[in-house]
């Protein structure tokens, strides 16, 4: 039987509920389905047809560890749905940068590698940015996310890289997200920020709901993937509204959120469907 293998994390190693919609919907396609942390080690992985690290959600707190554990699943024979090296690349935020540079309309990104508050203050007026947000390079759901204001007052810098990005107003629109299995499009949703916050992430209060993504979106999540270089199994991609257009905030080819819970039944049995067929074509070679 051709086998998966999730990966959760050392801090929430039992499935969500959607990853739990997931392992049914894959079962119901004759998957064999099993989970681990990805601290657990080579061994639950390197076996498997097909490793998806959908639930590795705390990598950013040991990202060295987590870096080095993809390349010993790879070496150990591990078959990721997303190429290791693409992962690796998507770890940090500056993948935003090599996305500009291939003519992808990003979210405009400052990679600041020892973040100083005179730097930044440089930095937001030869931009003209009058309000920006300061981000973590390696990091995970908004964790350490923080708007910062040109004329005020400087937060507490870390000492690891953070990238830094103009306040969009637009944020409070929503965030869109295209959800992509084996380069077709399956469904979208907006991430709405809650009142008086910025942050389109459920752990602060954002409501999803589902939506058409629309022509302009969906043709620039597309190019946007086009522009990787290598072909995921899987990625969602993350869009805001700006008066010139949508612009990408993010591409996740880790551990995205599907938000299986938003799409419709045949959408999510195509989507299993597409996971299975690559579990099973990998399985064969």
């Amino acid at each position: 039987m051709t086998r998966i293998a999730l990966a959760t994390c050392a801090r929430w190693p039992a499935p969500a509920l959607g990853l739990a919609r997931l392992i049914d919907l894959l079962a119901a396609e004759g998957m064999a389905v099993d989970h681990a942390p990805w601290q657990a080690g080579t061994d639950p992985f390197a076996g498997a047809d097909l490793v998806l690290p959908l639930a590795a959600w705390d990598y950013a707190e040991t990202p060295q560890a987590f870096a080095d554990w993809i390349a010993a699943v790879a070496a150990a024979g591990g078959r990721f749905g997303n190429p290791a090296g693409l992962m690796l690349w998507n770890m940090h935020k500056s993948y935003l940068c090599d996305l500009a540079q291939r003519g992808v309309a990003v979210v405009p990104t400052v990679v600041l590698d020892r973040p100083e508050a005179a730097q930044i203050r440089a930095e937001l007026a030869a931009r003209g940015w009058a309000q920006a947000v300061l981000k973590p390079a390696i990091g995970q759901s908004g964790l350490g996310v923080t708007r910062i204001a040109a004329t005020g007052p400087m937060p507490a810098l870390p000492e690891a890289p953070v990238v830094l990005q103009p306040f969009l107003d637009q944020v409070a629109a929503g965030e869109t997200s295209l959800v992509f299995i084996a380069g077709a499009f399956s469904h979208a949703v907006r991430r709405n920020p809650a009142a008086g916050d910025f942050r389109a992430n459920t752990q602060f209060g954002a409501t999803v709901q589902a939506v058409d993504p629309g022509a302009a979106r969906t043709t620039l999540a597309r190019q946007a993937l086009a522009a990787l270089g290598a072909a995921p199994l899987y990625a969602r991609v993350d869009l805001l509204n700006t008066p010139r257009g949508p612009v990408i905030s993010e591409i996740e080819l880790i551990e995205p959120a599907l938000f299986l819970d938003h799409a419709a039944a045949t959408m999510r049995r195509g989507l299993a469907r597409r996971f299975a067929a690559a579990a099973a074509r990998r399985s064969e070679t």
